[in-house]
């Protein structure tokens, strides 16, 4: 990043930095360690989106770029099996020799997926900060009330059961897109609003019996981000205590909503009213929590894949048809087929959970490495062509929902690199198709009344 010297509102991105040639190299001797040691290659693999991101995501604002968070996503999902991977390693080893093949597959993948990021390593566009025309302006009421109503109506949809998931996902990622932009505006205005509203909703989502951690910890970062645009001293460097502290503070976040979960009550309720004898010690249900490492999961993991490998269960494009067919909810179409493949896997007693997903996994089980190529490269189409919508609007609508949908996509795409692919649909595609076509209409518009106005001079004259 670059800031301008005629307009110190304007930040220029000349894509990445210099390519990390000492990255390369690990790259390079992970793919050659692979084939000669299968289990140590994976369990090193880590080492190329982590030696990647830290070469050039040096301050906060780095990760309002979609390739820092994609290689962020790569290093902090891959870490629970590179870490379950070397226990394994350094217990015996043994155990290890039945996995080769997914241990092979585990290791190319993260390598693969990393060096994708070079095709769009000098993707650039220009990114500003809200000019001064926008300073200390709020949030649009339009947007205010598409953030109430698509919230009123998804928790309508969740609450009533009156329909499917896929409608109340839909309704969901309207919501968080709204919810973007309108926090772009508080923070913009007054950050400490902003701060206020994210309170606000994690204190609602502590008061449920069903905390879900994902839709606590989302609007959270969103809200970040919405900062980090907005305010420009904020721009501090990545590596520092006052990083680590946020990292605690978020872990813990997720920890107590792991543990209220686990008690199947609200946290409030649990405070208040609950005997907490009879409740899960909290360092119980940390240390079962699914944000800690553990070498069991990494064994049912590696048989999953390995037993997809052996007996070739690949279900070549049921991701990409299941993500296709999103916009026909079976309530409409019955018949619709079943793309869901962790469900099939489930009833052909493959894996244990009917919804069962982790890092690479769906993509492995889709097409193997090609499935693990060729979708990665489709987030990242994805994402860019999101991060080119956000620049062009940036200057004229620097609070409008396009921003809005440029941060909801990035922590989209931080999730779905662990999966499942649906949420491409769900929180990316669906508020991106709408966009683009009330983009078309305003445009069509603009046209129609410039043709009109040139039409009635042209009479006059």
């Amino acid at each position: 990043m670059v800031r301008s010297t005629l307009d110190r509102d304007v930040t220029f991105s000349r894509g990445l930095a210099r390519l990390p040639l000492v990255s390369l190299f690990v790259g390079v001797d992970l793919a050659i360690l692979l084939p000669f040691d299968a289990a140590l290659g994976a369990a090193c693999s880590i080492l190329l989106p982590m030696c990647m991101f830290i070469s050039v995501a040096h301050r906060y604002r780095s990760l309002l770029d979609y390739r820092c968070v994609y290689l962020f996503a790569l290093t902090a999902w891959s870490f629970t099996h590179c870490y379950g991977i070397l226990v394994l390693l350094l217990q015996d080893g043994v155990q290890l020799q039945r996995y080769t093949g997914a241990l092979t597959v585990y290791g190319y993948g993260v390598i693969l997926s990393t060096l994708l990021v070079l095709l769009f390593w000098k993707d650039s566009a220009v990114v500003v900060y809200p000019n001064r025309n926008f300073v200390g302006k709020g949030p649009g009421k339009l947007t205010l009330l598409m953030f109430v109503l698509t919230s009123f109506a998804n928790a309508a949809v969740v609450q009533l059961d009156l329909s499917s998931l896929p409608l109340a996902s839909m309704f969901g990622s309207f919501m968080l897109v709204s919810f973007a932009a309108v926090q772009l505006g508080y923070a913009n205005q007054r950050r400490w609003v902003a701060l206020i509203v994210a309170c606000g909703y994690t204190s609602e989502v502590f008061s449920l019996g069903a905390a879900n951690r994902t839709s606590m910890l989302v609007p959270m970062v969103v809200t970040g981000l919405a900062l980090l645009v907005t305010r420009p001293r904020l721009n501090k460097r990545i590596m520092s205590i006052r990083t680590a502290l946020l990292a605690v503070c978020i872990l813990l976040v997720a920890l107590l909503a792991d543990w209220q979960k686990q008690m199947k009550i609200s946290l409030f309720e649990a405070l208040s009213g609950s005997d907490m004898r009879t409740l899960p010690g909290f360092m119980v249900s940390a240390s079962n929590s699914n944000y800690m490492a553990h070498a069991d999961a990494t064994v049912d993991y590696l048989s999953y894949v390995q037993y997809v490998i052996d007996h070739q269960l690949y279900h070549y494009g049921y991701w990409f048809m299941q993500v296709a067919t999103s916009f026909a909810p079976r309530m409409l179409f019955p018949e619709k087929p079943n793309f869901d493949v962790s469900a099939i896997l489930y009833e052909a007693h493959v894996v244990r959970a009917p919804m069962y997903f982790d890092f690479l996994f769906d993509r492995i089980v889709d097409s193997g490495l090609c499935g693990i190529v060729l979708y990665n490269l489709g987030y990242l189409l994805l994402t860019s062509i999101v991060y080119r919508m956000y620049a062009r609007v940036m200057v004229e609508r620097p609070l409008g929902l396009e921003c809005g949908l440029y941060l909801a996509s990035l922590a989209t795409l931080y999730l779905v690199m662990r999966g499942p692919i649906i949420l491409i649909a769900w929180f990316l595609l669906f508020p991106m198709v709408a966009i683009a076509a009330l983009d078309l209409v305003l445009r069509f518009m603009r046209r129609s009344r410039i043709r009109s106005v040139a039409h009635r001079i042209g009479n006059v004259g």
